[in-house]
């Protein structure tokens, strides 16, 4: 009775059955039974006859692995290799249901050294909540998987899409050089400008594996600035225009604006534009027509800009759409000639879009044609508007041509042959160069040059002795009146925090490599005329 009452007390109440089974004589006593084996079970008896009662309820597919695992030869076998504690999880059925069960045998050589205890004990809900996160651990490997076989396939399509305006542009490289020295100028322009196509496609791959990695990552944020939204657009469109005409196709733009000021991510409207009629050039054929339109809607305190890029090309398939806007995805049915592409550009758009807090939808009939809709809520910016309304030129008075002559800027580059196009691009504009291989030349060109004398600093980030952003950091700390001086990074480490860097290390822009020369003409204008404003042009010529 003490021992009856001893064993319960201590299992708990947390098991629904207790047997006490003697290995030796081969017989059971039961201390606690489950309520439906109750009536078909004696107290106590053969241990067959508790086996034979263990059919009627466990698994049929898992019994015979429960009657080999506890059979008293496997249970005399592990009390002599000294295992105290043994058993696992098991179907078994109560009424019509079956749930997840957990059975332990345990023994204590000192205490019952001919005895085991089995008991028995519901774990339905645990081992349920395990398979879950199992099947999610599953599901997340599968889906990592795909993206690991999606990502190998996209490489592969990279490798080849990267040689292909990379071949074309050293083969074409070597035809320019013997038609020069033949003294075919026809020839070699016709060279030239299909080496700049295929460096353009180049380039759009790369920009796409830096944003794709910079999507990955999560390092995004919105530069928030006051632009000329209608003036971009249109600036945007023109990119294209000459190339769609060029092609045989038709272009149109429209834009219907009340406030065309506002405040939003330039680089971000621009890439997102890139994507949309980069995707419509790649995308249609000679006679098809490609349409801008873009309005604005009130909405609260925010207007809503919708942006509509629409083709008359090959459209998509139903089954494509699902995944148009999944990394690396490419449809191979969109076309029978081959395209250049990382297939990345509608996901890039896509996360664009959400950043923005704006909405992007999709309609295209394969053979007539697609249709992209894009709506931003932007705030607008009507006292900037009014302000450049009032400082507008009078009519017929233009501004006066920008003067590079009388420029100098400092170019700190290590690379000869970057450093070589950079003052080519200058010196074409008309202004002086004064070159520095590391960045603790230039600071040391710098301080010794004549105060004011130099108007800007092009500044190379990754660089020998002292990098762009030490070397920005240091004329930034001279004590001297022109340590304010325009600081340009111009680099190839084109990623949203090198930027950051440049910001932080006092830089007043940043524009990447390859280098495209009316963009860095731009903005040397601005941070230059800038800059003459808060230095005053007359101290500035004194001072020369």
């Amino acid at each position: 009775m003490k021992k009856a009452d001893a064993t319960p007390h201590l299992l708990g109440d947390s098991f629904y059955a207790i047997f006490s089974v003697n290995f030796q004589t081969g017989t059971y006593e039961s201390f606690k039974v489950a309520d439906d084996l109750r009536n078909a079970l004696p107290h106590a008896g053969d241990y067959s006859l508790l086996l034979k009662a263990m059919r009627t309820v466990v698994s049929p597919a898992t019994y015979h692995a429960f009657e080999a695992g506890f059979s008293l030869d496997q249970i005399r076998q592990r009390v002599d290799q000294g295992i105290a504690d043994y058993g696992g999880d098991y179907q078994r059925r109560f009424d019509e249901v079956y749930r997840w069960v957990n059975v332990r045998m345990l023994h204590d050589p000192l205490r019952t050294p001919n005895e085991v205890i089995l008991c028995f004990r519901d774990v339905d809900e645990e081992k349920r909540r395990e398979l879950q996160h199992t099947i999610i651990l599953q599901e997340a490997l599968e889906a990592a998987q795909k993206s690991t076989k999606a990502k190998s396939e996209f490489f592969s399509r990279m490798s080849h899409d990267m040689r292909t305006p990379l071949n074309a542009v050293i083969g074409y490289c070597g035809l320019a050089e013997k038609s020069s020295r033949a003294g075919d100028g026809e020839k070699t322009g016709e060279y030239i400008r299909k080496i700049d196509f295929a460096s353009g496609q180049l380039l759009s791959l790369i920009n796409d594996i830096l944003e794709l990695s910079r999507l990955e990552a999560g390092k995004q944020y919105l530069d928030l600035r006051e632009l000329d939204l209608a003036a971009l657009l249109t600036d945007t469109a023109d990119m294209f225009r000459e190339r769609i005409q060029a092609d045989g196709k038709t272009f149109a733009l429209a834009i219907d604006f009340r406030d065309p000021c506002v405040v939003a991510d330039e680089k971000k409207i621009i890439q997102l534009l890139n994507n949309l009629l980069s995707n419509a050039v790649k995308y249609t054929n000679r006679g098809d027509a490609i349409r801008l339109d873009a309005r604005q809607f009130d909405f609260g305190e925010h207007s809503k800009y919708q942006i509509v890029v629409e083709d008359t090309g090959i459209g998509m398939t139903e089954g494509f759409l699902e995944h148009l806007f999944d990394p690396y995805s490419r449809e191979t049915a969109f076309s029978s000639h081959p395209t250049v592409g990382t297939g990345l550009g509608m996901a890039i758009v896509k996360s664009l879009v959400q950043q923005m807090s704006g909405e992007i939808s999709v309609s295209s009939t394969l053979g007539e044609g697609t249709r992209f809709t894009v709506t931003l809520p932007l705030e607008t910016a009507r006292s900037r508007e009014a302000a450049q309304r009032d400082t507008k030129p009078k009519e017929g008075l233009q501004p006066p041509a920008f003067d590079w002559s009388a420029r100098r800027i400092l170019v700190a580059e290590d690379n000869d042959l970057n450093r070589e196009i950079v003052t080519e691009l200058l010196e074409a504009l008309g202004a002086q160069v004064l070159a520095a291989v590391n960045g603790e030349e230039a600071v040391h060109a710098f301080s010794a040059a004549p105060l004011f004398s130099v108007d800007a600093v092009l500044m190379d980030m990754q660089m020998p002795v002292m990098d762009g952003c030490q070397a920005a950091a240091a004329i930034r700390a001279l004590d001297r009146p022109d340590a304010g001086v325009p600081i340009v990074a111009v680099t190839a480490n084109a990623f949203a925090e090198d930027i950051d860097r440049t910001t932080k290390a006092g830089m007043n822009d940043h524009v990447s490599k390859p280098i495209d020369s009316a963009l860095l003409s731009k903005v040397l204008q601005r941070l230059m005329t800038e800059w003459d404003e808060r230095r005053g042009a007359a101290g500035r010529e004194e001072n020369r």
